[in-house]
């Protein structure tokens, strides 16, 4: 494997574990690493540099590890590449061999979980009610002892505040990635199709005007559904600002209605105001043609790389990057509602599944994703001038290489 220089470290340990979860990091907006030495700094602070030689010294045999991620694109052979790539510096590090396996359907991680498949370390975004539901389950394992002995590093970078976002009544069950913990929540639309009609999204700042928009697509492009699913299944993003206080976006029956007000009285959603509302608006749409027919029965994971205009969708950095890789296409974001950080805040992040047989390992994996950036910059970009290279000389902003399809694990 090539070895990088300090430059070609892309992501610091703050930005670490937007490993392995699909919600990617935008390349081309400059994810700046970082130094490598700044993270050097984190984990010899932490007494982490000897940690690791004392159990690299320990490894009297190589454990394989099975990593899966949450992903749509990934193809196993660039799976197979980066898992490859990652093993070369774990084998030395803590004696960890690794599989790398991605998919975003969660009926598989279920029936994988239930079935007893070999996995050591897991992202909860795909497994239906996320965390709680896995707790709730008995297939993710308590993480507070296993923490404070492989993962004081890791437990450092997250910090107090946020490792809350991985607890359930009080056990450490998930260490949160560190990425965006606050999202905004808005439509995303397809750049050609607004460019083509003439339309400037800075002028489009309310529901209303999405609708006033939705209406000209149907008018002009008869081939188009101005709206689509967000996901297959007719799934589709939260476009207000209620607080679901756990794990789903329209499953939570208790909720904050609106974070923005300083009330914390907790409501049934959908006897709601603004939840009536919003059916009376979407059932509206829908009497004058501007959503997808049957979407609940629509099984394309990307509609409007094919037969959509727009979704709701959240907002946030990379989101861009994201509507690229899935629509095959430039996508537009238009923010309806202000970024905010919702209790389900960590809903993307990794648990070690209760079927581990190398629980250590896997722990000890787990704090190398946050504290090691070539590790890191492997999961998320994937290899240089195979899934990525850099847009100039400076090493600090990068694009993908044109065929890969490796999308970030979060």
């Amino acid at each position: 494997m090539k070895k990088k220089s300090g430059k070609a470290m892309l992501l610091a340990a703050a930005l670490a574990m937007t490993t392995l979860a699909g919600c990617g990091q935008n390349k081309e907006a400059g994810a700046d690493a970082g130094k490598e030495s700044d993270v050097k700094n984190v984990v010899s602070d932490a007494g982490g540099e000897e940690k690791q030689e004392r159990q690299a010294a320990d490894n009297d045999e190589i454990v394989k590890l099975r990593v899966w991620g949450y992903g749509y694109t990934s193809t196993s052979e660039e799976c197979d590449a980066i898992a490859e790539a990652v093993s070369e510096i774990t084998r030395e590090k803590i004696g960890v061999e690794v599989e790398l396996v991605r998919n975003s359907d969660g009926e598989k991680l279920n029936l994988a979980l239930t079935s007893g498949e070999k996995l050591d370390l897991v992202n909860a975004h795909s497994y239906p009610g996320g965390l709680n539901a896995l707790v709730n389950n008995g297939m993710a394992m308590p993480l507070d002892d296993l923490a404070e002995e492989y993962a004081q590093e890791a437990l450092q970078l997250v910090g107090e505040d946020m490792i809350i976002f991985g607890k359930i009544s009080n056990t450490l069950y998930s260490i949160p990635n560190l990425k965006d913990f606050a999202v905004g929540y808005g439509t995303a639309m397809r750049k050609d199709v607004l460019e083509e009609l003439d339309i400037d999204p800075a002028d489009i700042k309310t529901i209303n005007d999405v609708h006033d928009v939705f209406v000209r697509v149907k008018e002009e492009r008869e081939n188009l559904y101005p709206l689509v699913p967000t996901w297959e299944g007719g799934g589709m993003q939260k476009t207000f600002a209620f607080d679901a206080l756990g794990p789903g976006i329209w499953d939570a029956c208790g909720v904050l209605e609106n974070v923005f007000e300083d009330s914390t009285t907790v409501v049934n959603l959908f006897e709601t105001d603004s939840y009536r509302e919003f059916c009376e608006m979407m059932y509206q749409w829908n009497q004058e043609g501007l959503i997808l027919p049957d979407a609940t029965t629509f099984n394309e994971a990307n509609p409007c790389g094919t037969v959509g205009f727009a979704s709701f969708d959240n907002v946030k950095p990379g989101k861009e990057k994201e509507l690229r890789e899935g629509w095959k296409r430039e996508g537009v974001l238009i923010g309806l509602v202000e970024p905010f950080m919702a209790s389900d805040g960590g809903g993307n992040s990794f648990f070690i599944p209760s079927v581990c047989e190398s629980p250590e390992k896997a722990m000890q994996l787990w704090n190398l994703m946050f504290t090691d950036p070539e590790i890191s910059n492997l999961f998320v970009n994937g290899i240089v001038e195979k899934n990525y290279t850099y847009v100039d000389d400076s090493e600090k902003v990068i694009r993908p290489v044109e065929g890969s399809t490796y999308d970030s694990l979060d």
